[in-house]
C-alpha cells in the first residue's frame, strides 16, 4: 500500500466514525481530501453516501456520477445513485441501476453484500408496483417532486454517551426498535457468561446441581440440538436447563429461570444514554419495540428492564420481541417475522444496537433504518483481553467461584475512542480505572471509619499519592483530604528513639546502602560521617567497623538527639498542614506497600502525639487488619500475587507522583525540605499529560455512575483496577512502550539515584545472549520494569515470566526449549588436537548460545562451524569468567577466520566443511577459569 493509499484509507475511516457525532465535519473532511485527490472514486463514493443519508439527493447524484465516471465498476456509488434517483422520481434510470446490481453486469461483485441486494430487489418491486398503479406525470419536475418526498435520515453509528441525543440527529423517524443487552442494559461483568458464576451460588442452581460450566455446556448442546432439528439455534431457558440436567420438573425449571433472572438483575444496569433515548421517544410519541436475541422470554425480559429502568423510561417500551419465542435470531429474519408495528418494515423505523451483523446489517436488509452503537475499538478490546488475563492469573477464583467484573466497560465504550495518543492510552484507559477504583474505595473506608470515630482525616502521602489525592477530589470524596510530604527517609529520620530503633534500621539496610548513605539517614553530622567512614575504609572489615562506630554511646546519643529534633519539626509540619491534634484519626493514604511510614512513625503518633494512625494503600503486602488494608491485599489475593505486583511497581510510582523531589527534612517553622531530583524534574512534562488523562477518566466514570444511579462497590471495581495495573506492567501495547521508554525512577530514602525503567534494545540483547533468564542476572542492568522488555519481544515471553513468578514455577535455562545446535570445538594441545562436541542452546530470535570452556583460562580454540553450516550470523563473542566476579570481555575483534567470508553485520559464509572460526592464544584478557560464549543464528545448514 502506497503512502497516498494509506492516507486515503485513514481519511475514509475517520470520516465514517466522525459521521456518527459530527456529520458536517465528516463532509468537510471528505471535501478537503478531494482537493488533494480530485476525482478519487472511493472518496467521491463516500461523499455520495453521506449526502444520501442526509437526504440531499441532488448532491448524492452529482457525487455518485463523478465516482462512476472515475471508476465505472464502483458499485457502491451505483447503489447510492439508484436510491437517490428513485427518491427524486427518476424511476426508469433507478430501475436500470437496480437491475444491474441484482442481475446485470454488477451482480456478481455486488452479491458480496446480500442485505443490499435484497434492498435493491425490494426497490424494484416498489417501482414496478408504483408504475402499474399510476404512471408518473410527464410534465413533472423530478427534483421538485423530491421536495415532497418524506425524508429519512439517521446516523450510521453512535456511541453510548451520545445515544440520548440520537433522535435529535435523525429526520423522518416514526418508530424505534432497540436491542436490549449492551444497548439498554449493561452488565458489570467482562462477558455475559460471567453472570453464571453468580448464578451457580443461588439456591435453585445448587439444588439442581448446575454450576456455571454446566450452564454453558447446556446452552451449547441445546443450540446444537436445535440446529439439528430446525436448522436454527435459538433456544429457551427450559431447553438449556434440560440439556444440562435431563428430567428436571416444571417447578424446578421455573425456579431456575427465576434465579437466573435474579442474577441478571444483580449484574445489569441501564445505560444513562438509553434512558434518555427512551424518555425522548416517549415525549415525541414514537412507539418503541425491544428486539433481542435472548433465551429470556418476553415477560421475564420485561421484568428485567423494569427492574433496571426508571419507571418513566420503562413505560416507553411497547412490544418486546425475543428470538427464543420465534425460533430465529435477528440475522435469520426476526425483524421481518415480528411485523413490528403498523408501518411494517420501512426506513421510517430506526433500529439501534451494538452488534453490527444483528443490529445494523439485518434491519437494513428488510428496508429499515439502523444506527450501530459502537463500543470499544480494537485497541480497547485488546486492552480488556489483556486485563482479563491478568485478573485470571492473579486470582484463581475468577471464573471458578466468582465472575470477572469489568464495571468500566461503558465508560471505555463512551470515551475510549479518544485514546489515540500514548498519554490517553496510559492515563485514561489504564491509570484511570485504577485511580478511580482506589479513590472510591478510600471513600468507602473513610465513611466506615467516620461511623465509629469523631475526627477522621485522610492524609495522602507525597510524592507517590499525588494522583490518588487529585482523583479523590475529582470524584467528590466526602472526607476531608490533606496532602503531607513524608518520605521514607524523613519517616526513618524521625523514628530513632532508642538503640533498638537504630539496630533495627541497620539490620534492614546496612547490606544494601553505602556507608555515607547510612550515616545520612542516621542524621549524623558531616564531620562524624567522615570520621566513621574513614575508620571503616581503613579496616579489613569496613561494614563491621562502621556498625561498631555507629553503636558507640556518644554516637547513638547524637542520633537520638537529632531524631528528636526532626520529630518535633515533623509534628509542627503536620499540625500546620492537617490541623492534627490529640484524639484525631489520621488515615495515611499511599500506593503502599508494607506501610513503612505508618510502621516506623506509629509509636510517635500514638505515644507522643496521642493520635491514632491507620493505613489505607493501593497495594498492601502482609497481614491485613483494621489498621493496615489495601484495595489489593490479602483479603482476596495471595501473598505471591501481591509480591509480583510490588516487584514491578516502579512504573506506577513514576506516573502517580508529584513533580519535585523527595522530602529529606523539615525547617523549624515546619515547612518541608526537599532533595534535588533531576530525574523527576526532567520527566514531569511527560507525566503531567498522563495524569490529566487519568483525571479525565475519573470524572467521566463518576459522572457515568451517578447518572446510572449505581456506583459499584469496591469489591466490583477492584477487578478492573487489578487488571488495568497488571496489563500496564506486564502487557503494555507498542504505543505505550514507545512513550514510556525514556522514563526513570528515583530510588527513595534520599539516595538521589535514578534508574531507567526499561530498555527495549538492551532487553533484546539480553534475550539473544541469555534467553528469558537474563532477568535473573546482572544483565537486567537494575532496570525496574523488565516485563515491559519481554512484552516488546513477544506476548509468550511476558506471559511465561508472569506465570513463572506468579505460581513459583521452578525453571532453569535448559527447561526453556528443547532446541539445540551442534558445534565442534577444535583445541590444540601441543602436538595433539582435541575435539569436543559443544551443544548450543536456544535463546531468542533464532539465536543460540554456546559456552566453550577455555583450559587454564587460555585462548587458542577453534570452532568448526563449516562442518554443519554454510552461513551463520554471529551476534557476539565474549570471554565469560566462571569464578571471579569480573566483567565479561568482548573478543569479536580478536577472532580469526579460516575459510570464511565476512559479509558484514556478523554474516559469515563458510567456504568448506573445514572452515574454522578461531580464538587465538593470548586473546583472553581474563585470568582464572573462563569460557568463550558465542551467540549465533544459523542461516543455512549443510545438506
Amino acid at each position: 500500500m502506497t503512502p497516498t493509499e494509506r492516507a486515503v484509507r485513514e481519511v475514509r475511516q475517520a470520516a465514517f466514525e466522525l459521521n456518527a457525532t459530527d456529520h458536517k465535519q465528516a463532509l468537510r473532511m471528505l471535501n478537503e481530501a478531494l482537493k488533494l485527490q480530485p476525482g478519487h472514486a472511493d472518496l467521491l463514493g463516500d461523499l455520495a453516501t453521506l449526502h444520501l443519508q442526509a437526504g440531499r439527493h441532488r448532491q448524492c447524484i452529482q457525487a455518485a456520477r463523478e465516482a462512476l465516471a472515475a471508476k465505472p465498476e464502483h458499485d457502491d456509488s451505483a447503489f447510492a445513485l439508484a436510491l437517490s434517483l428513485d427518491a427524486v422520481g427518476e424511476a426508469d434510470e433507478a430501475r436500470e441501476l437496480f437491475l444491474e446490481l441484482t442481475e446485470g453486469a454488477r451482480a456478481e461483485r455486488f452479491a458480496s453484500q446480500p442485505e443490499l441486494v435484497d434492498l435493491c430487489r425490494s426497490k424494484l418491486l416498489q417501482i414496478e408496483a408504483a408504475s402499474a398503479a399510476r404512471p408518473a406525470p410527464a410534465a413533472a419536475d423530478p427534483l421538485e417532486q423530491a421536495d415532497a418526498t418524506p425524508k429519512v435520515y439517521v446516523p450510521l453509528l453512535t456511541r453510548p454517551d451520545a445515544l440520548g441525543q440520537l433522535l435529535d440527529e435523525t429526520e423522518g423517524v416514526r418508530a424505534l426498535t432497540l436491542d436490549c443487552f449492551d444497548t439498554i442494559l449493561w452488565r458489570h461483568t467482562d462477558h455475559p457468561t460471567d453472570v453464571f458464576y453468580d448464578m451457580q451460588r443461588r439456591p435453585a442452581f445448587k439444588a439442581a446441581g448446575i454450576d456455571a460450566t454446566m450452564r454453558q455446556k447446556g446452552e451449547f448442546f441445546a443450540r446444537q440440538l436445535q440446529l439439528v432439528r430446525t436448522g436454527r439455534t435459538e433456544v429457551t431457558l427450559d431447553q438449556i436447563y434440560l440439556a444440562a440436567r435431563p428430567g428436571l420438573s416444571r417447578e424446578m425449571l421455573a425456579w431456575l429461570a427465576e434465579d437466573e433472572l435474579a442474577a441478571e438483575m444483580n449484574a445489569c444496569h441501564a445505560l444513562p444514554g438509553a434512558v434518555r433515548l427512551l424518555r425522548e421517544a416517549r415525549t415525541r410519541g414514537l412507539p418503541v419495540t425491544i428486539v433481542s436475541d435472548t433465551y429470556f422470554d418476553a415477560p421475564r425480559l420485561r421484568r428485567l428492564l423494569e427492574h433496571a429502568l426508571p419507571a418513566d423510561a420503562s413505560a416507553a417500551i411497547g412490544e418486546i420481541v425475543v428470538s427464543c419465542e420465534h425460533g430465529m435470531c435477528k440475522e435469520q429474519g426476526l425483524f421481518k417475522l415480528a411485523q413490528l408495528n403498523q408501518l411494517g418494515n420501512s426506513p421510517a423505523i430506526l433500529h439501534v444496537g451494538d452488534n453490527k451483523a444483528a443490529d445494523f446489517t439485518a434491519p437494513r436488509a428488510v428496508a429499515m433504518s439502523a444506527t450501530h452503537l459502537l463500543h470499544e475499538n480494537e485497541q480497547g478490546q485488546q486492552r480488556r483481553r489483556m486485563a482479563a488475563n491478568v485478573v485470571a492469573l492473579f486470582d484463581p477464583s475468577v471464573r471458578q467461584q466468582r465472575p470477572l467484573h469489568m464495571p468500566y466497560r461503558p465508560v471505555h465504550a463512551s470515551h475510549g475512542h479518544q485514546s489515540g495518543t500514548p498519554q490517553a492510552s496510559i492515563g485514561h484507559d489504564s491509570l484511570g480505572p485504577l485511580m478511580h477504583a482506589f479513590a472510591a474505595w478510600i471513600d468507602e473506608e473513610a465513611a466506615a471509619l467516620a461511623a465509629t470515630r469523631s475526627q477522621v482525616k485522610l492524609v495522602f502521602l507525597m510524592r507517590d499519592a499525588y494522583l490518588p489525592l487529585q482523583t479523590y477530589r475529582a470524584i467528590g470524596g466526602a472526607c476531608t483530604a490533606y496532602s503531607a510530604h513524608i518520605s521514607r527517609f524523613s519517616a526513618y529520620a524521625a523514628s530513632f528513639r532508642t538503640q533498638e530503633d537504630v539496630d533495627q534500621y541497620l539490620a534492614n539496610f546496612s547490606r544494601n546502602l553505602s556507608l555515607p548513605m547510612i550515616a545520612r539517614q542516621l542524621l549524623l553530622s558531616p564531620q562524624r560521617t567522615a570520621l566513621l567512614v574513614e575508620q571503616a575504609e581503613a579496616s579489613a572489615t569496613p561494614l563491621q567497623t562502621f556498625l561498631r562506630g555507629v553503636r558507640q554511646a556518644h554516637v547513638l546519643a547524637e542520633i537520638v538527639t537529632a531524631s528528636a529534633a526532626h520529630r518535633e519539626r515533623l509534628r509542627r509540619y503536620l499540625e500546620r498542614e492537617t490541623g492534627m491534634q490529640p484524639g484525631d484519626t489520621l488515615v495515611l493514604v499511599d500506593l503502599g506497600y508494607a506501610g513503612t511510614i505508618q510502621r516506623v512513625l506509629g509509636p510517635t503518633f500514638s505515644q507522643d502525639w496521642k493520635v491514632e494512625v491507620l493505613g489505607r494503600y493501593l497495594l498492601a503486602v502482609g497481614a491485613v487488619d483494621e489498621g493496615f488494608k489495601g484495595l489489593l491485599d490479602r483479603s482476596w489475593l495471595d501473598e505471591r500475587a501481591l509480591k509480583i505486583v510490588q516487584t514491578y511497581i516502579g512504573l506506577l510510582e513514576t506516573l502517580t507522583s508529584t513533580d519535585g523531589a523527595s522530602t529529606v527534612g523539615y525547617a523549624d517553622d515546619g515547612s518541608p525540605v526537599f532533595e534535588t531530583d533531576s530525574a523527576q524534574d526532567g520527566q514531569s512534562a511527560m507525566v503531567e499529560p498522563i495524569q490529566a488523562e487519568s483525571l479525565r477518566f475519573a470524572r467521566e466514570a463518576q459522572a457515568y455512575f451517578r447518572a446510572a444511579r449505581r456506583l459499584p462497590p469496591a469489591t466490583v471495581l477492584r477487578d478492573e483496577a487489578l487488571g488495568s495495573l497488571g496489563r500496564l506492567l506486564f502487557f503494555p501495547n507498542a504505543m505505550e512502550l514507545a512513550h514510556l521508554a525514556n522514563f526513570t525512577l528515583e530510588i527513595n530514602l534520599g539516595s538521589g539515584v535514578a534508574r531507567k525503567l526499561f530498555d527495549i534494545d538492551a532487553g533484546l540483547e539480553g534475550l539473544r545472549r541469555h534467553g528469558l533468564f537474563y532477568m535473573r542476572s546482572a544483565h537486567g542492568g537494575g532496570r525496574m520494569a523488565l516485563p515491559a522488555e519481554l512484552r516488546a519481544a513477544g506476548l509468550e515471553l511476558s506471559t511465561a515470566m508472569l506465570a513463572h513468578a506468579r505460581f513459583g514455577m521452578p525453571m532453569v535455562q535448559t527447561d526453556w526449549s528443547t532446541r539445540s545446535e551442534p558445534l565442534l570445538a577444535v583445541i590444540p594441545r601441543g602436538d595433539r588436537t582435541m575435539h569436543a562436541e559443544i551443544v548450543a542452546t536456544a535463546t531468542h530470535d533464532g539465536y543460540f548460545s554456546a559456552l566453550v570452556p577455555l583450559a587454564n583460562g587460555e585462548g587458542n580454540v577453534g570452532l568448526a562451524f563449516g562442518r554443519d553450516y554454510g552461513w551463520i550470523q554471529l551476534h557476539s563473542a565474549e570471554i565469560v569468567p566462571l569464578a571471579a566476579m569480573t566483567e565479561e570481555a568482548d573478543v569479536m575483534a580478536q577472532l580469526l577466520h579460516a575459510g570464511i567470508k565476512d559479509h558484514g553485520h556478523g554474516l559469515l559464509e563458510f567456504e568448506g566443511t573445514d572452515s574454522l572460526l578461531m580464538l587465538p592464544a593470548g586473546a583472553n584478557p581474563i585470568s582464572g577459569k573462563a569460557a568463550l560464549r558465542l551467540v549465533f543464528r544459523p542461516i543455512a545448514r549443510r545438506a
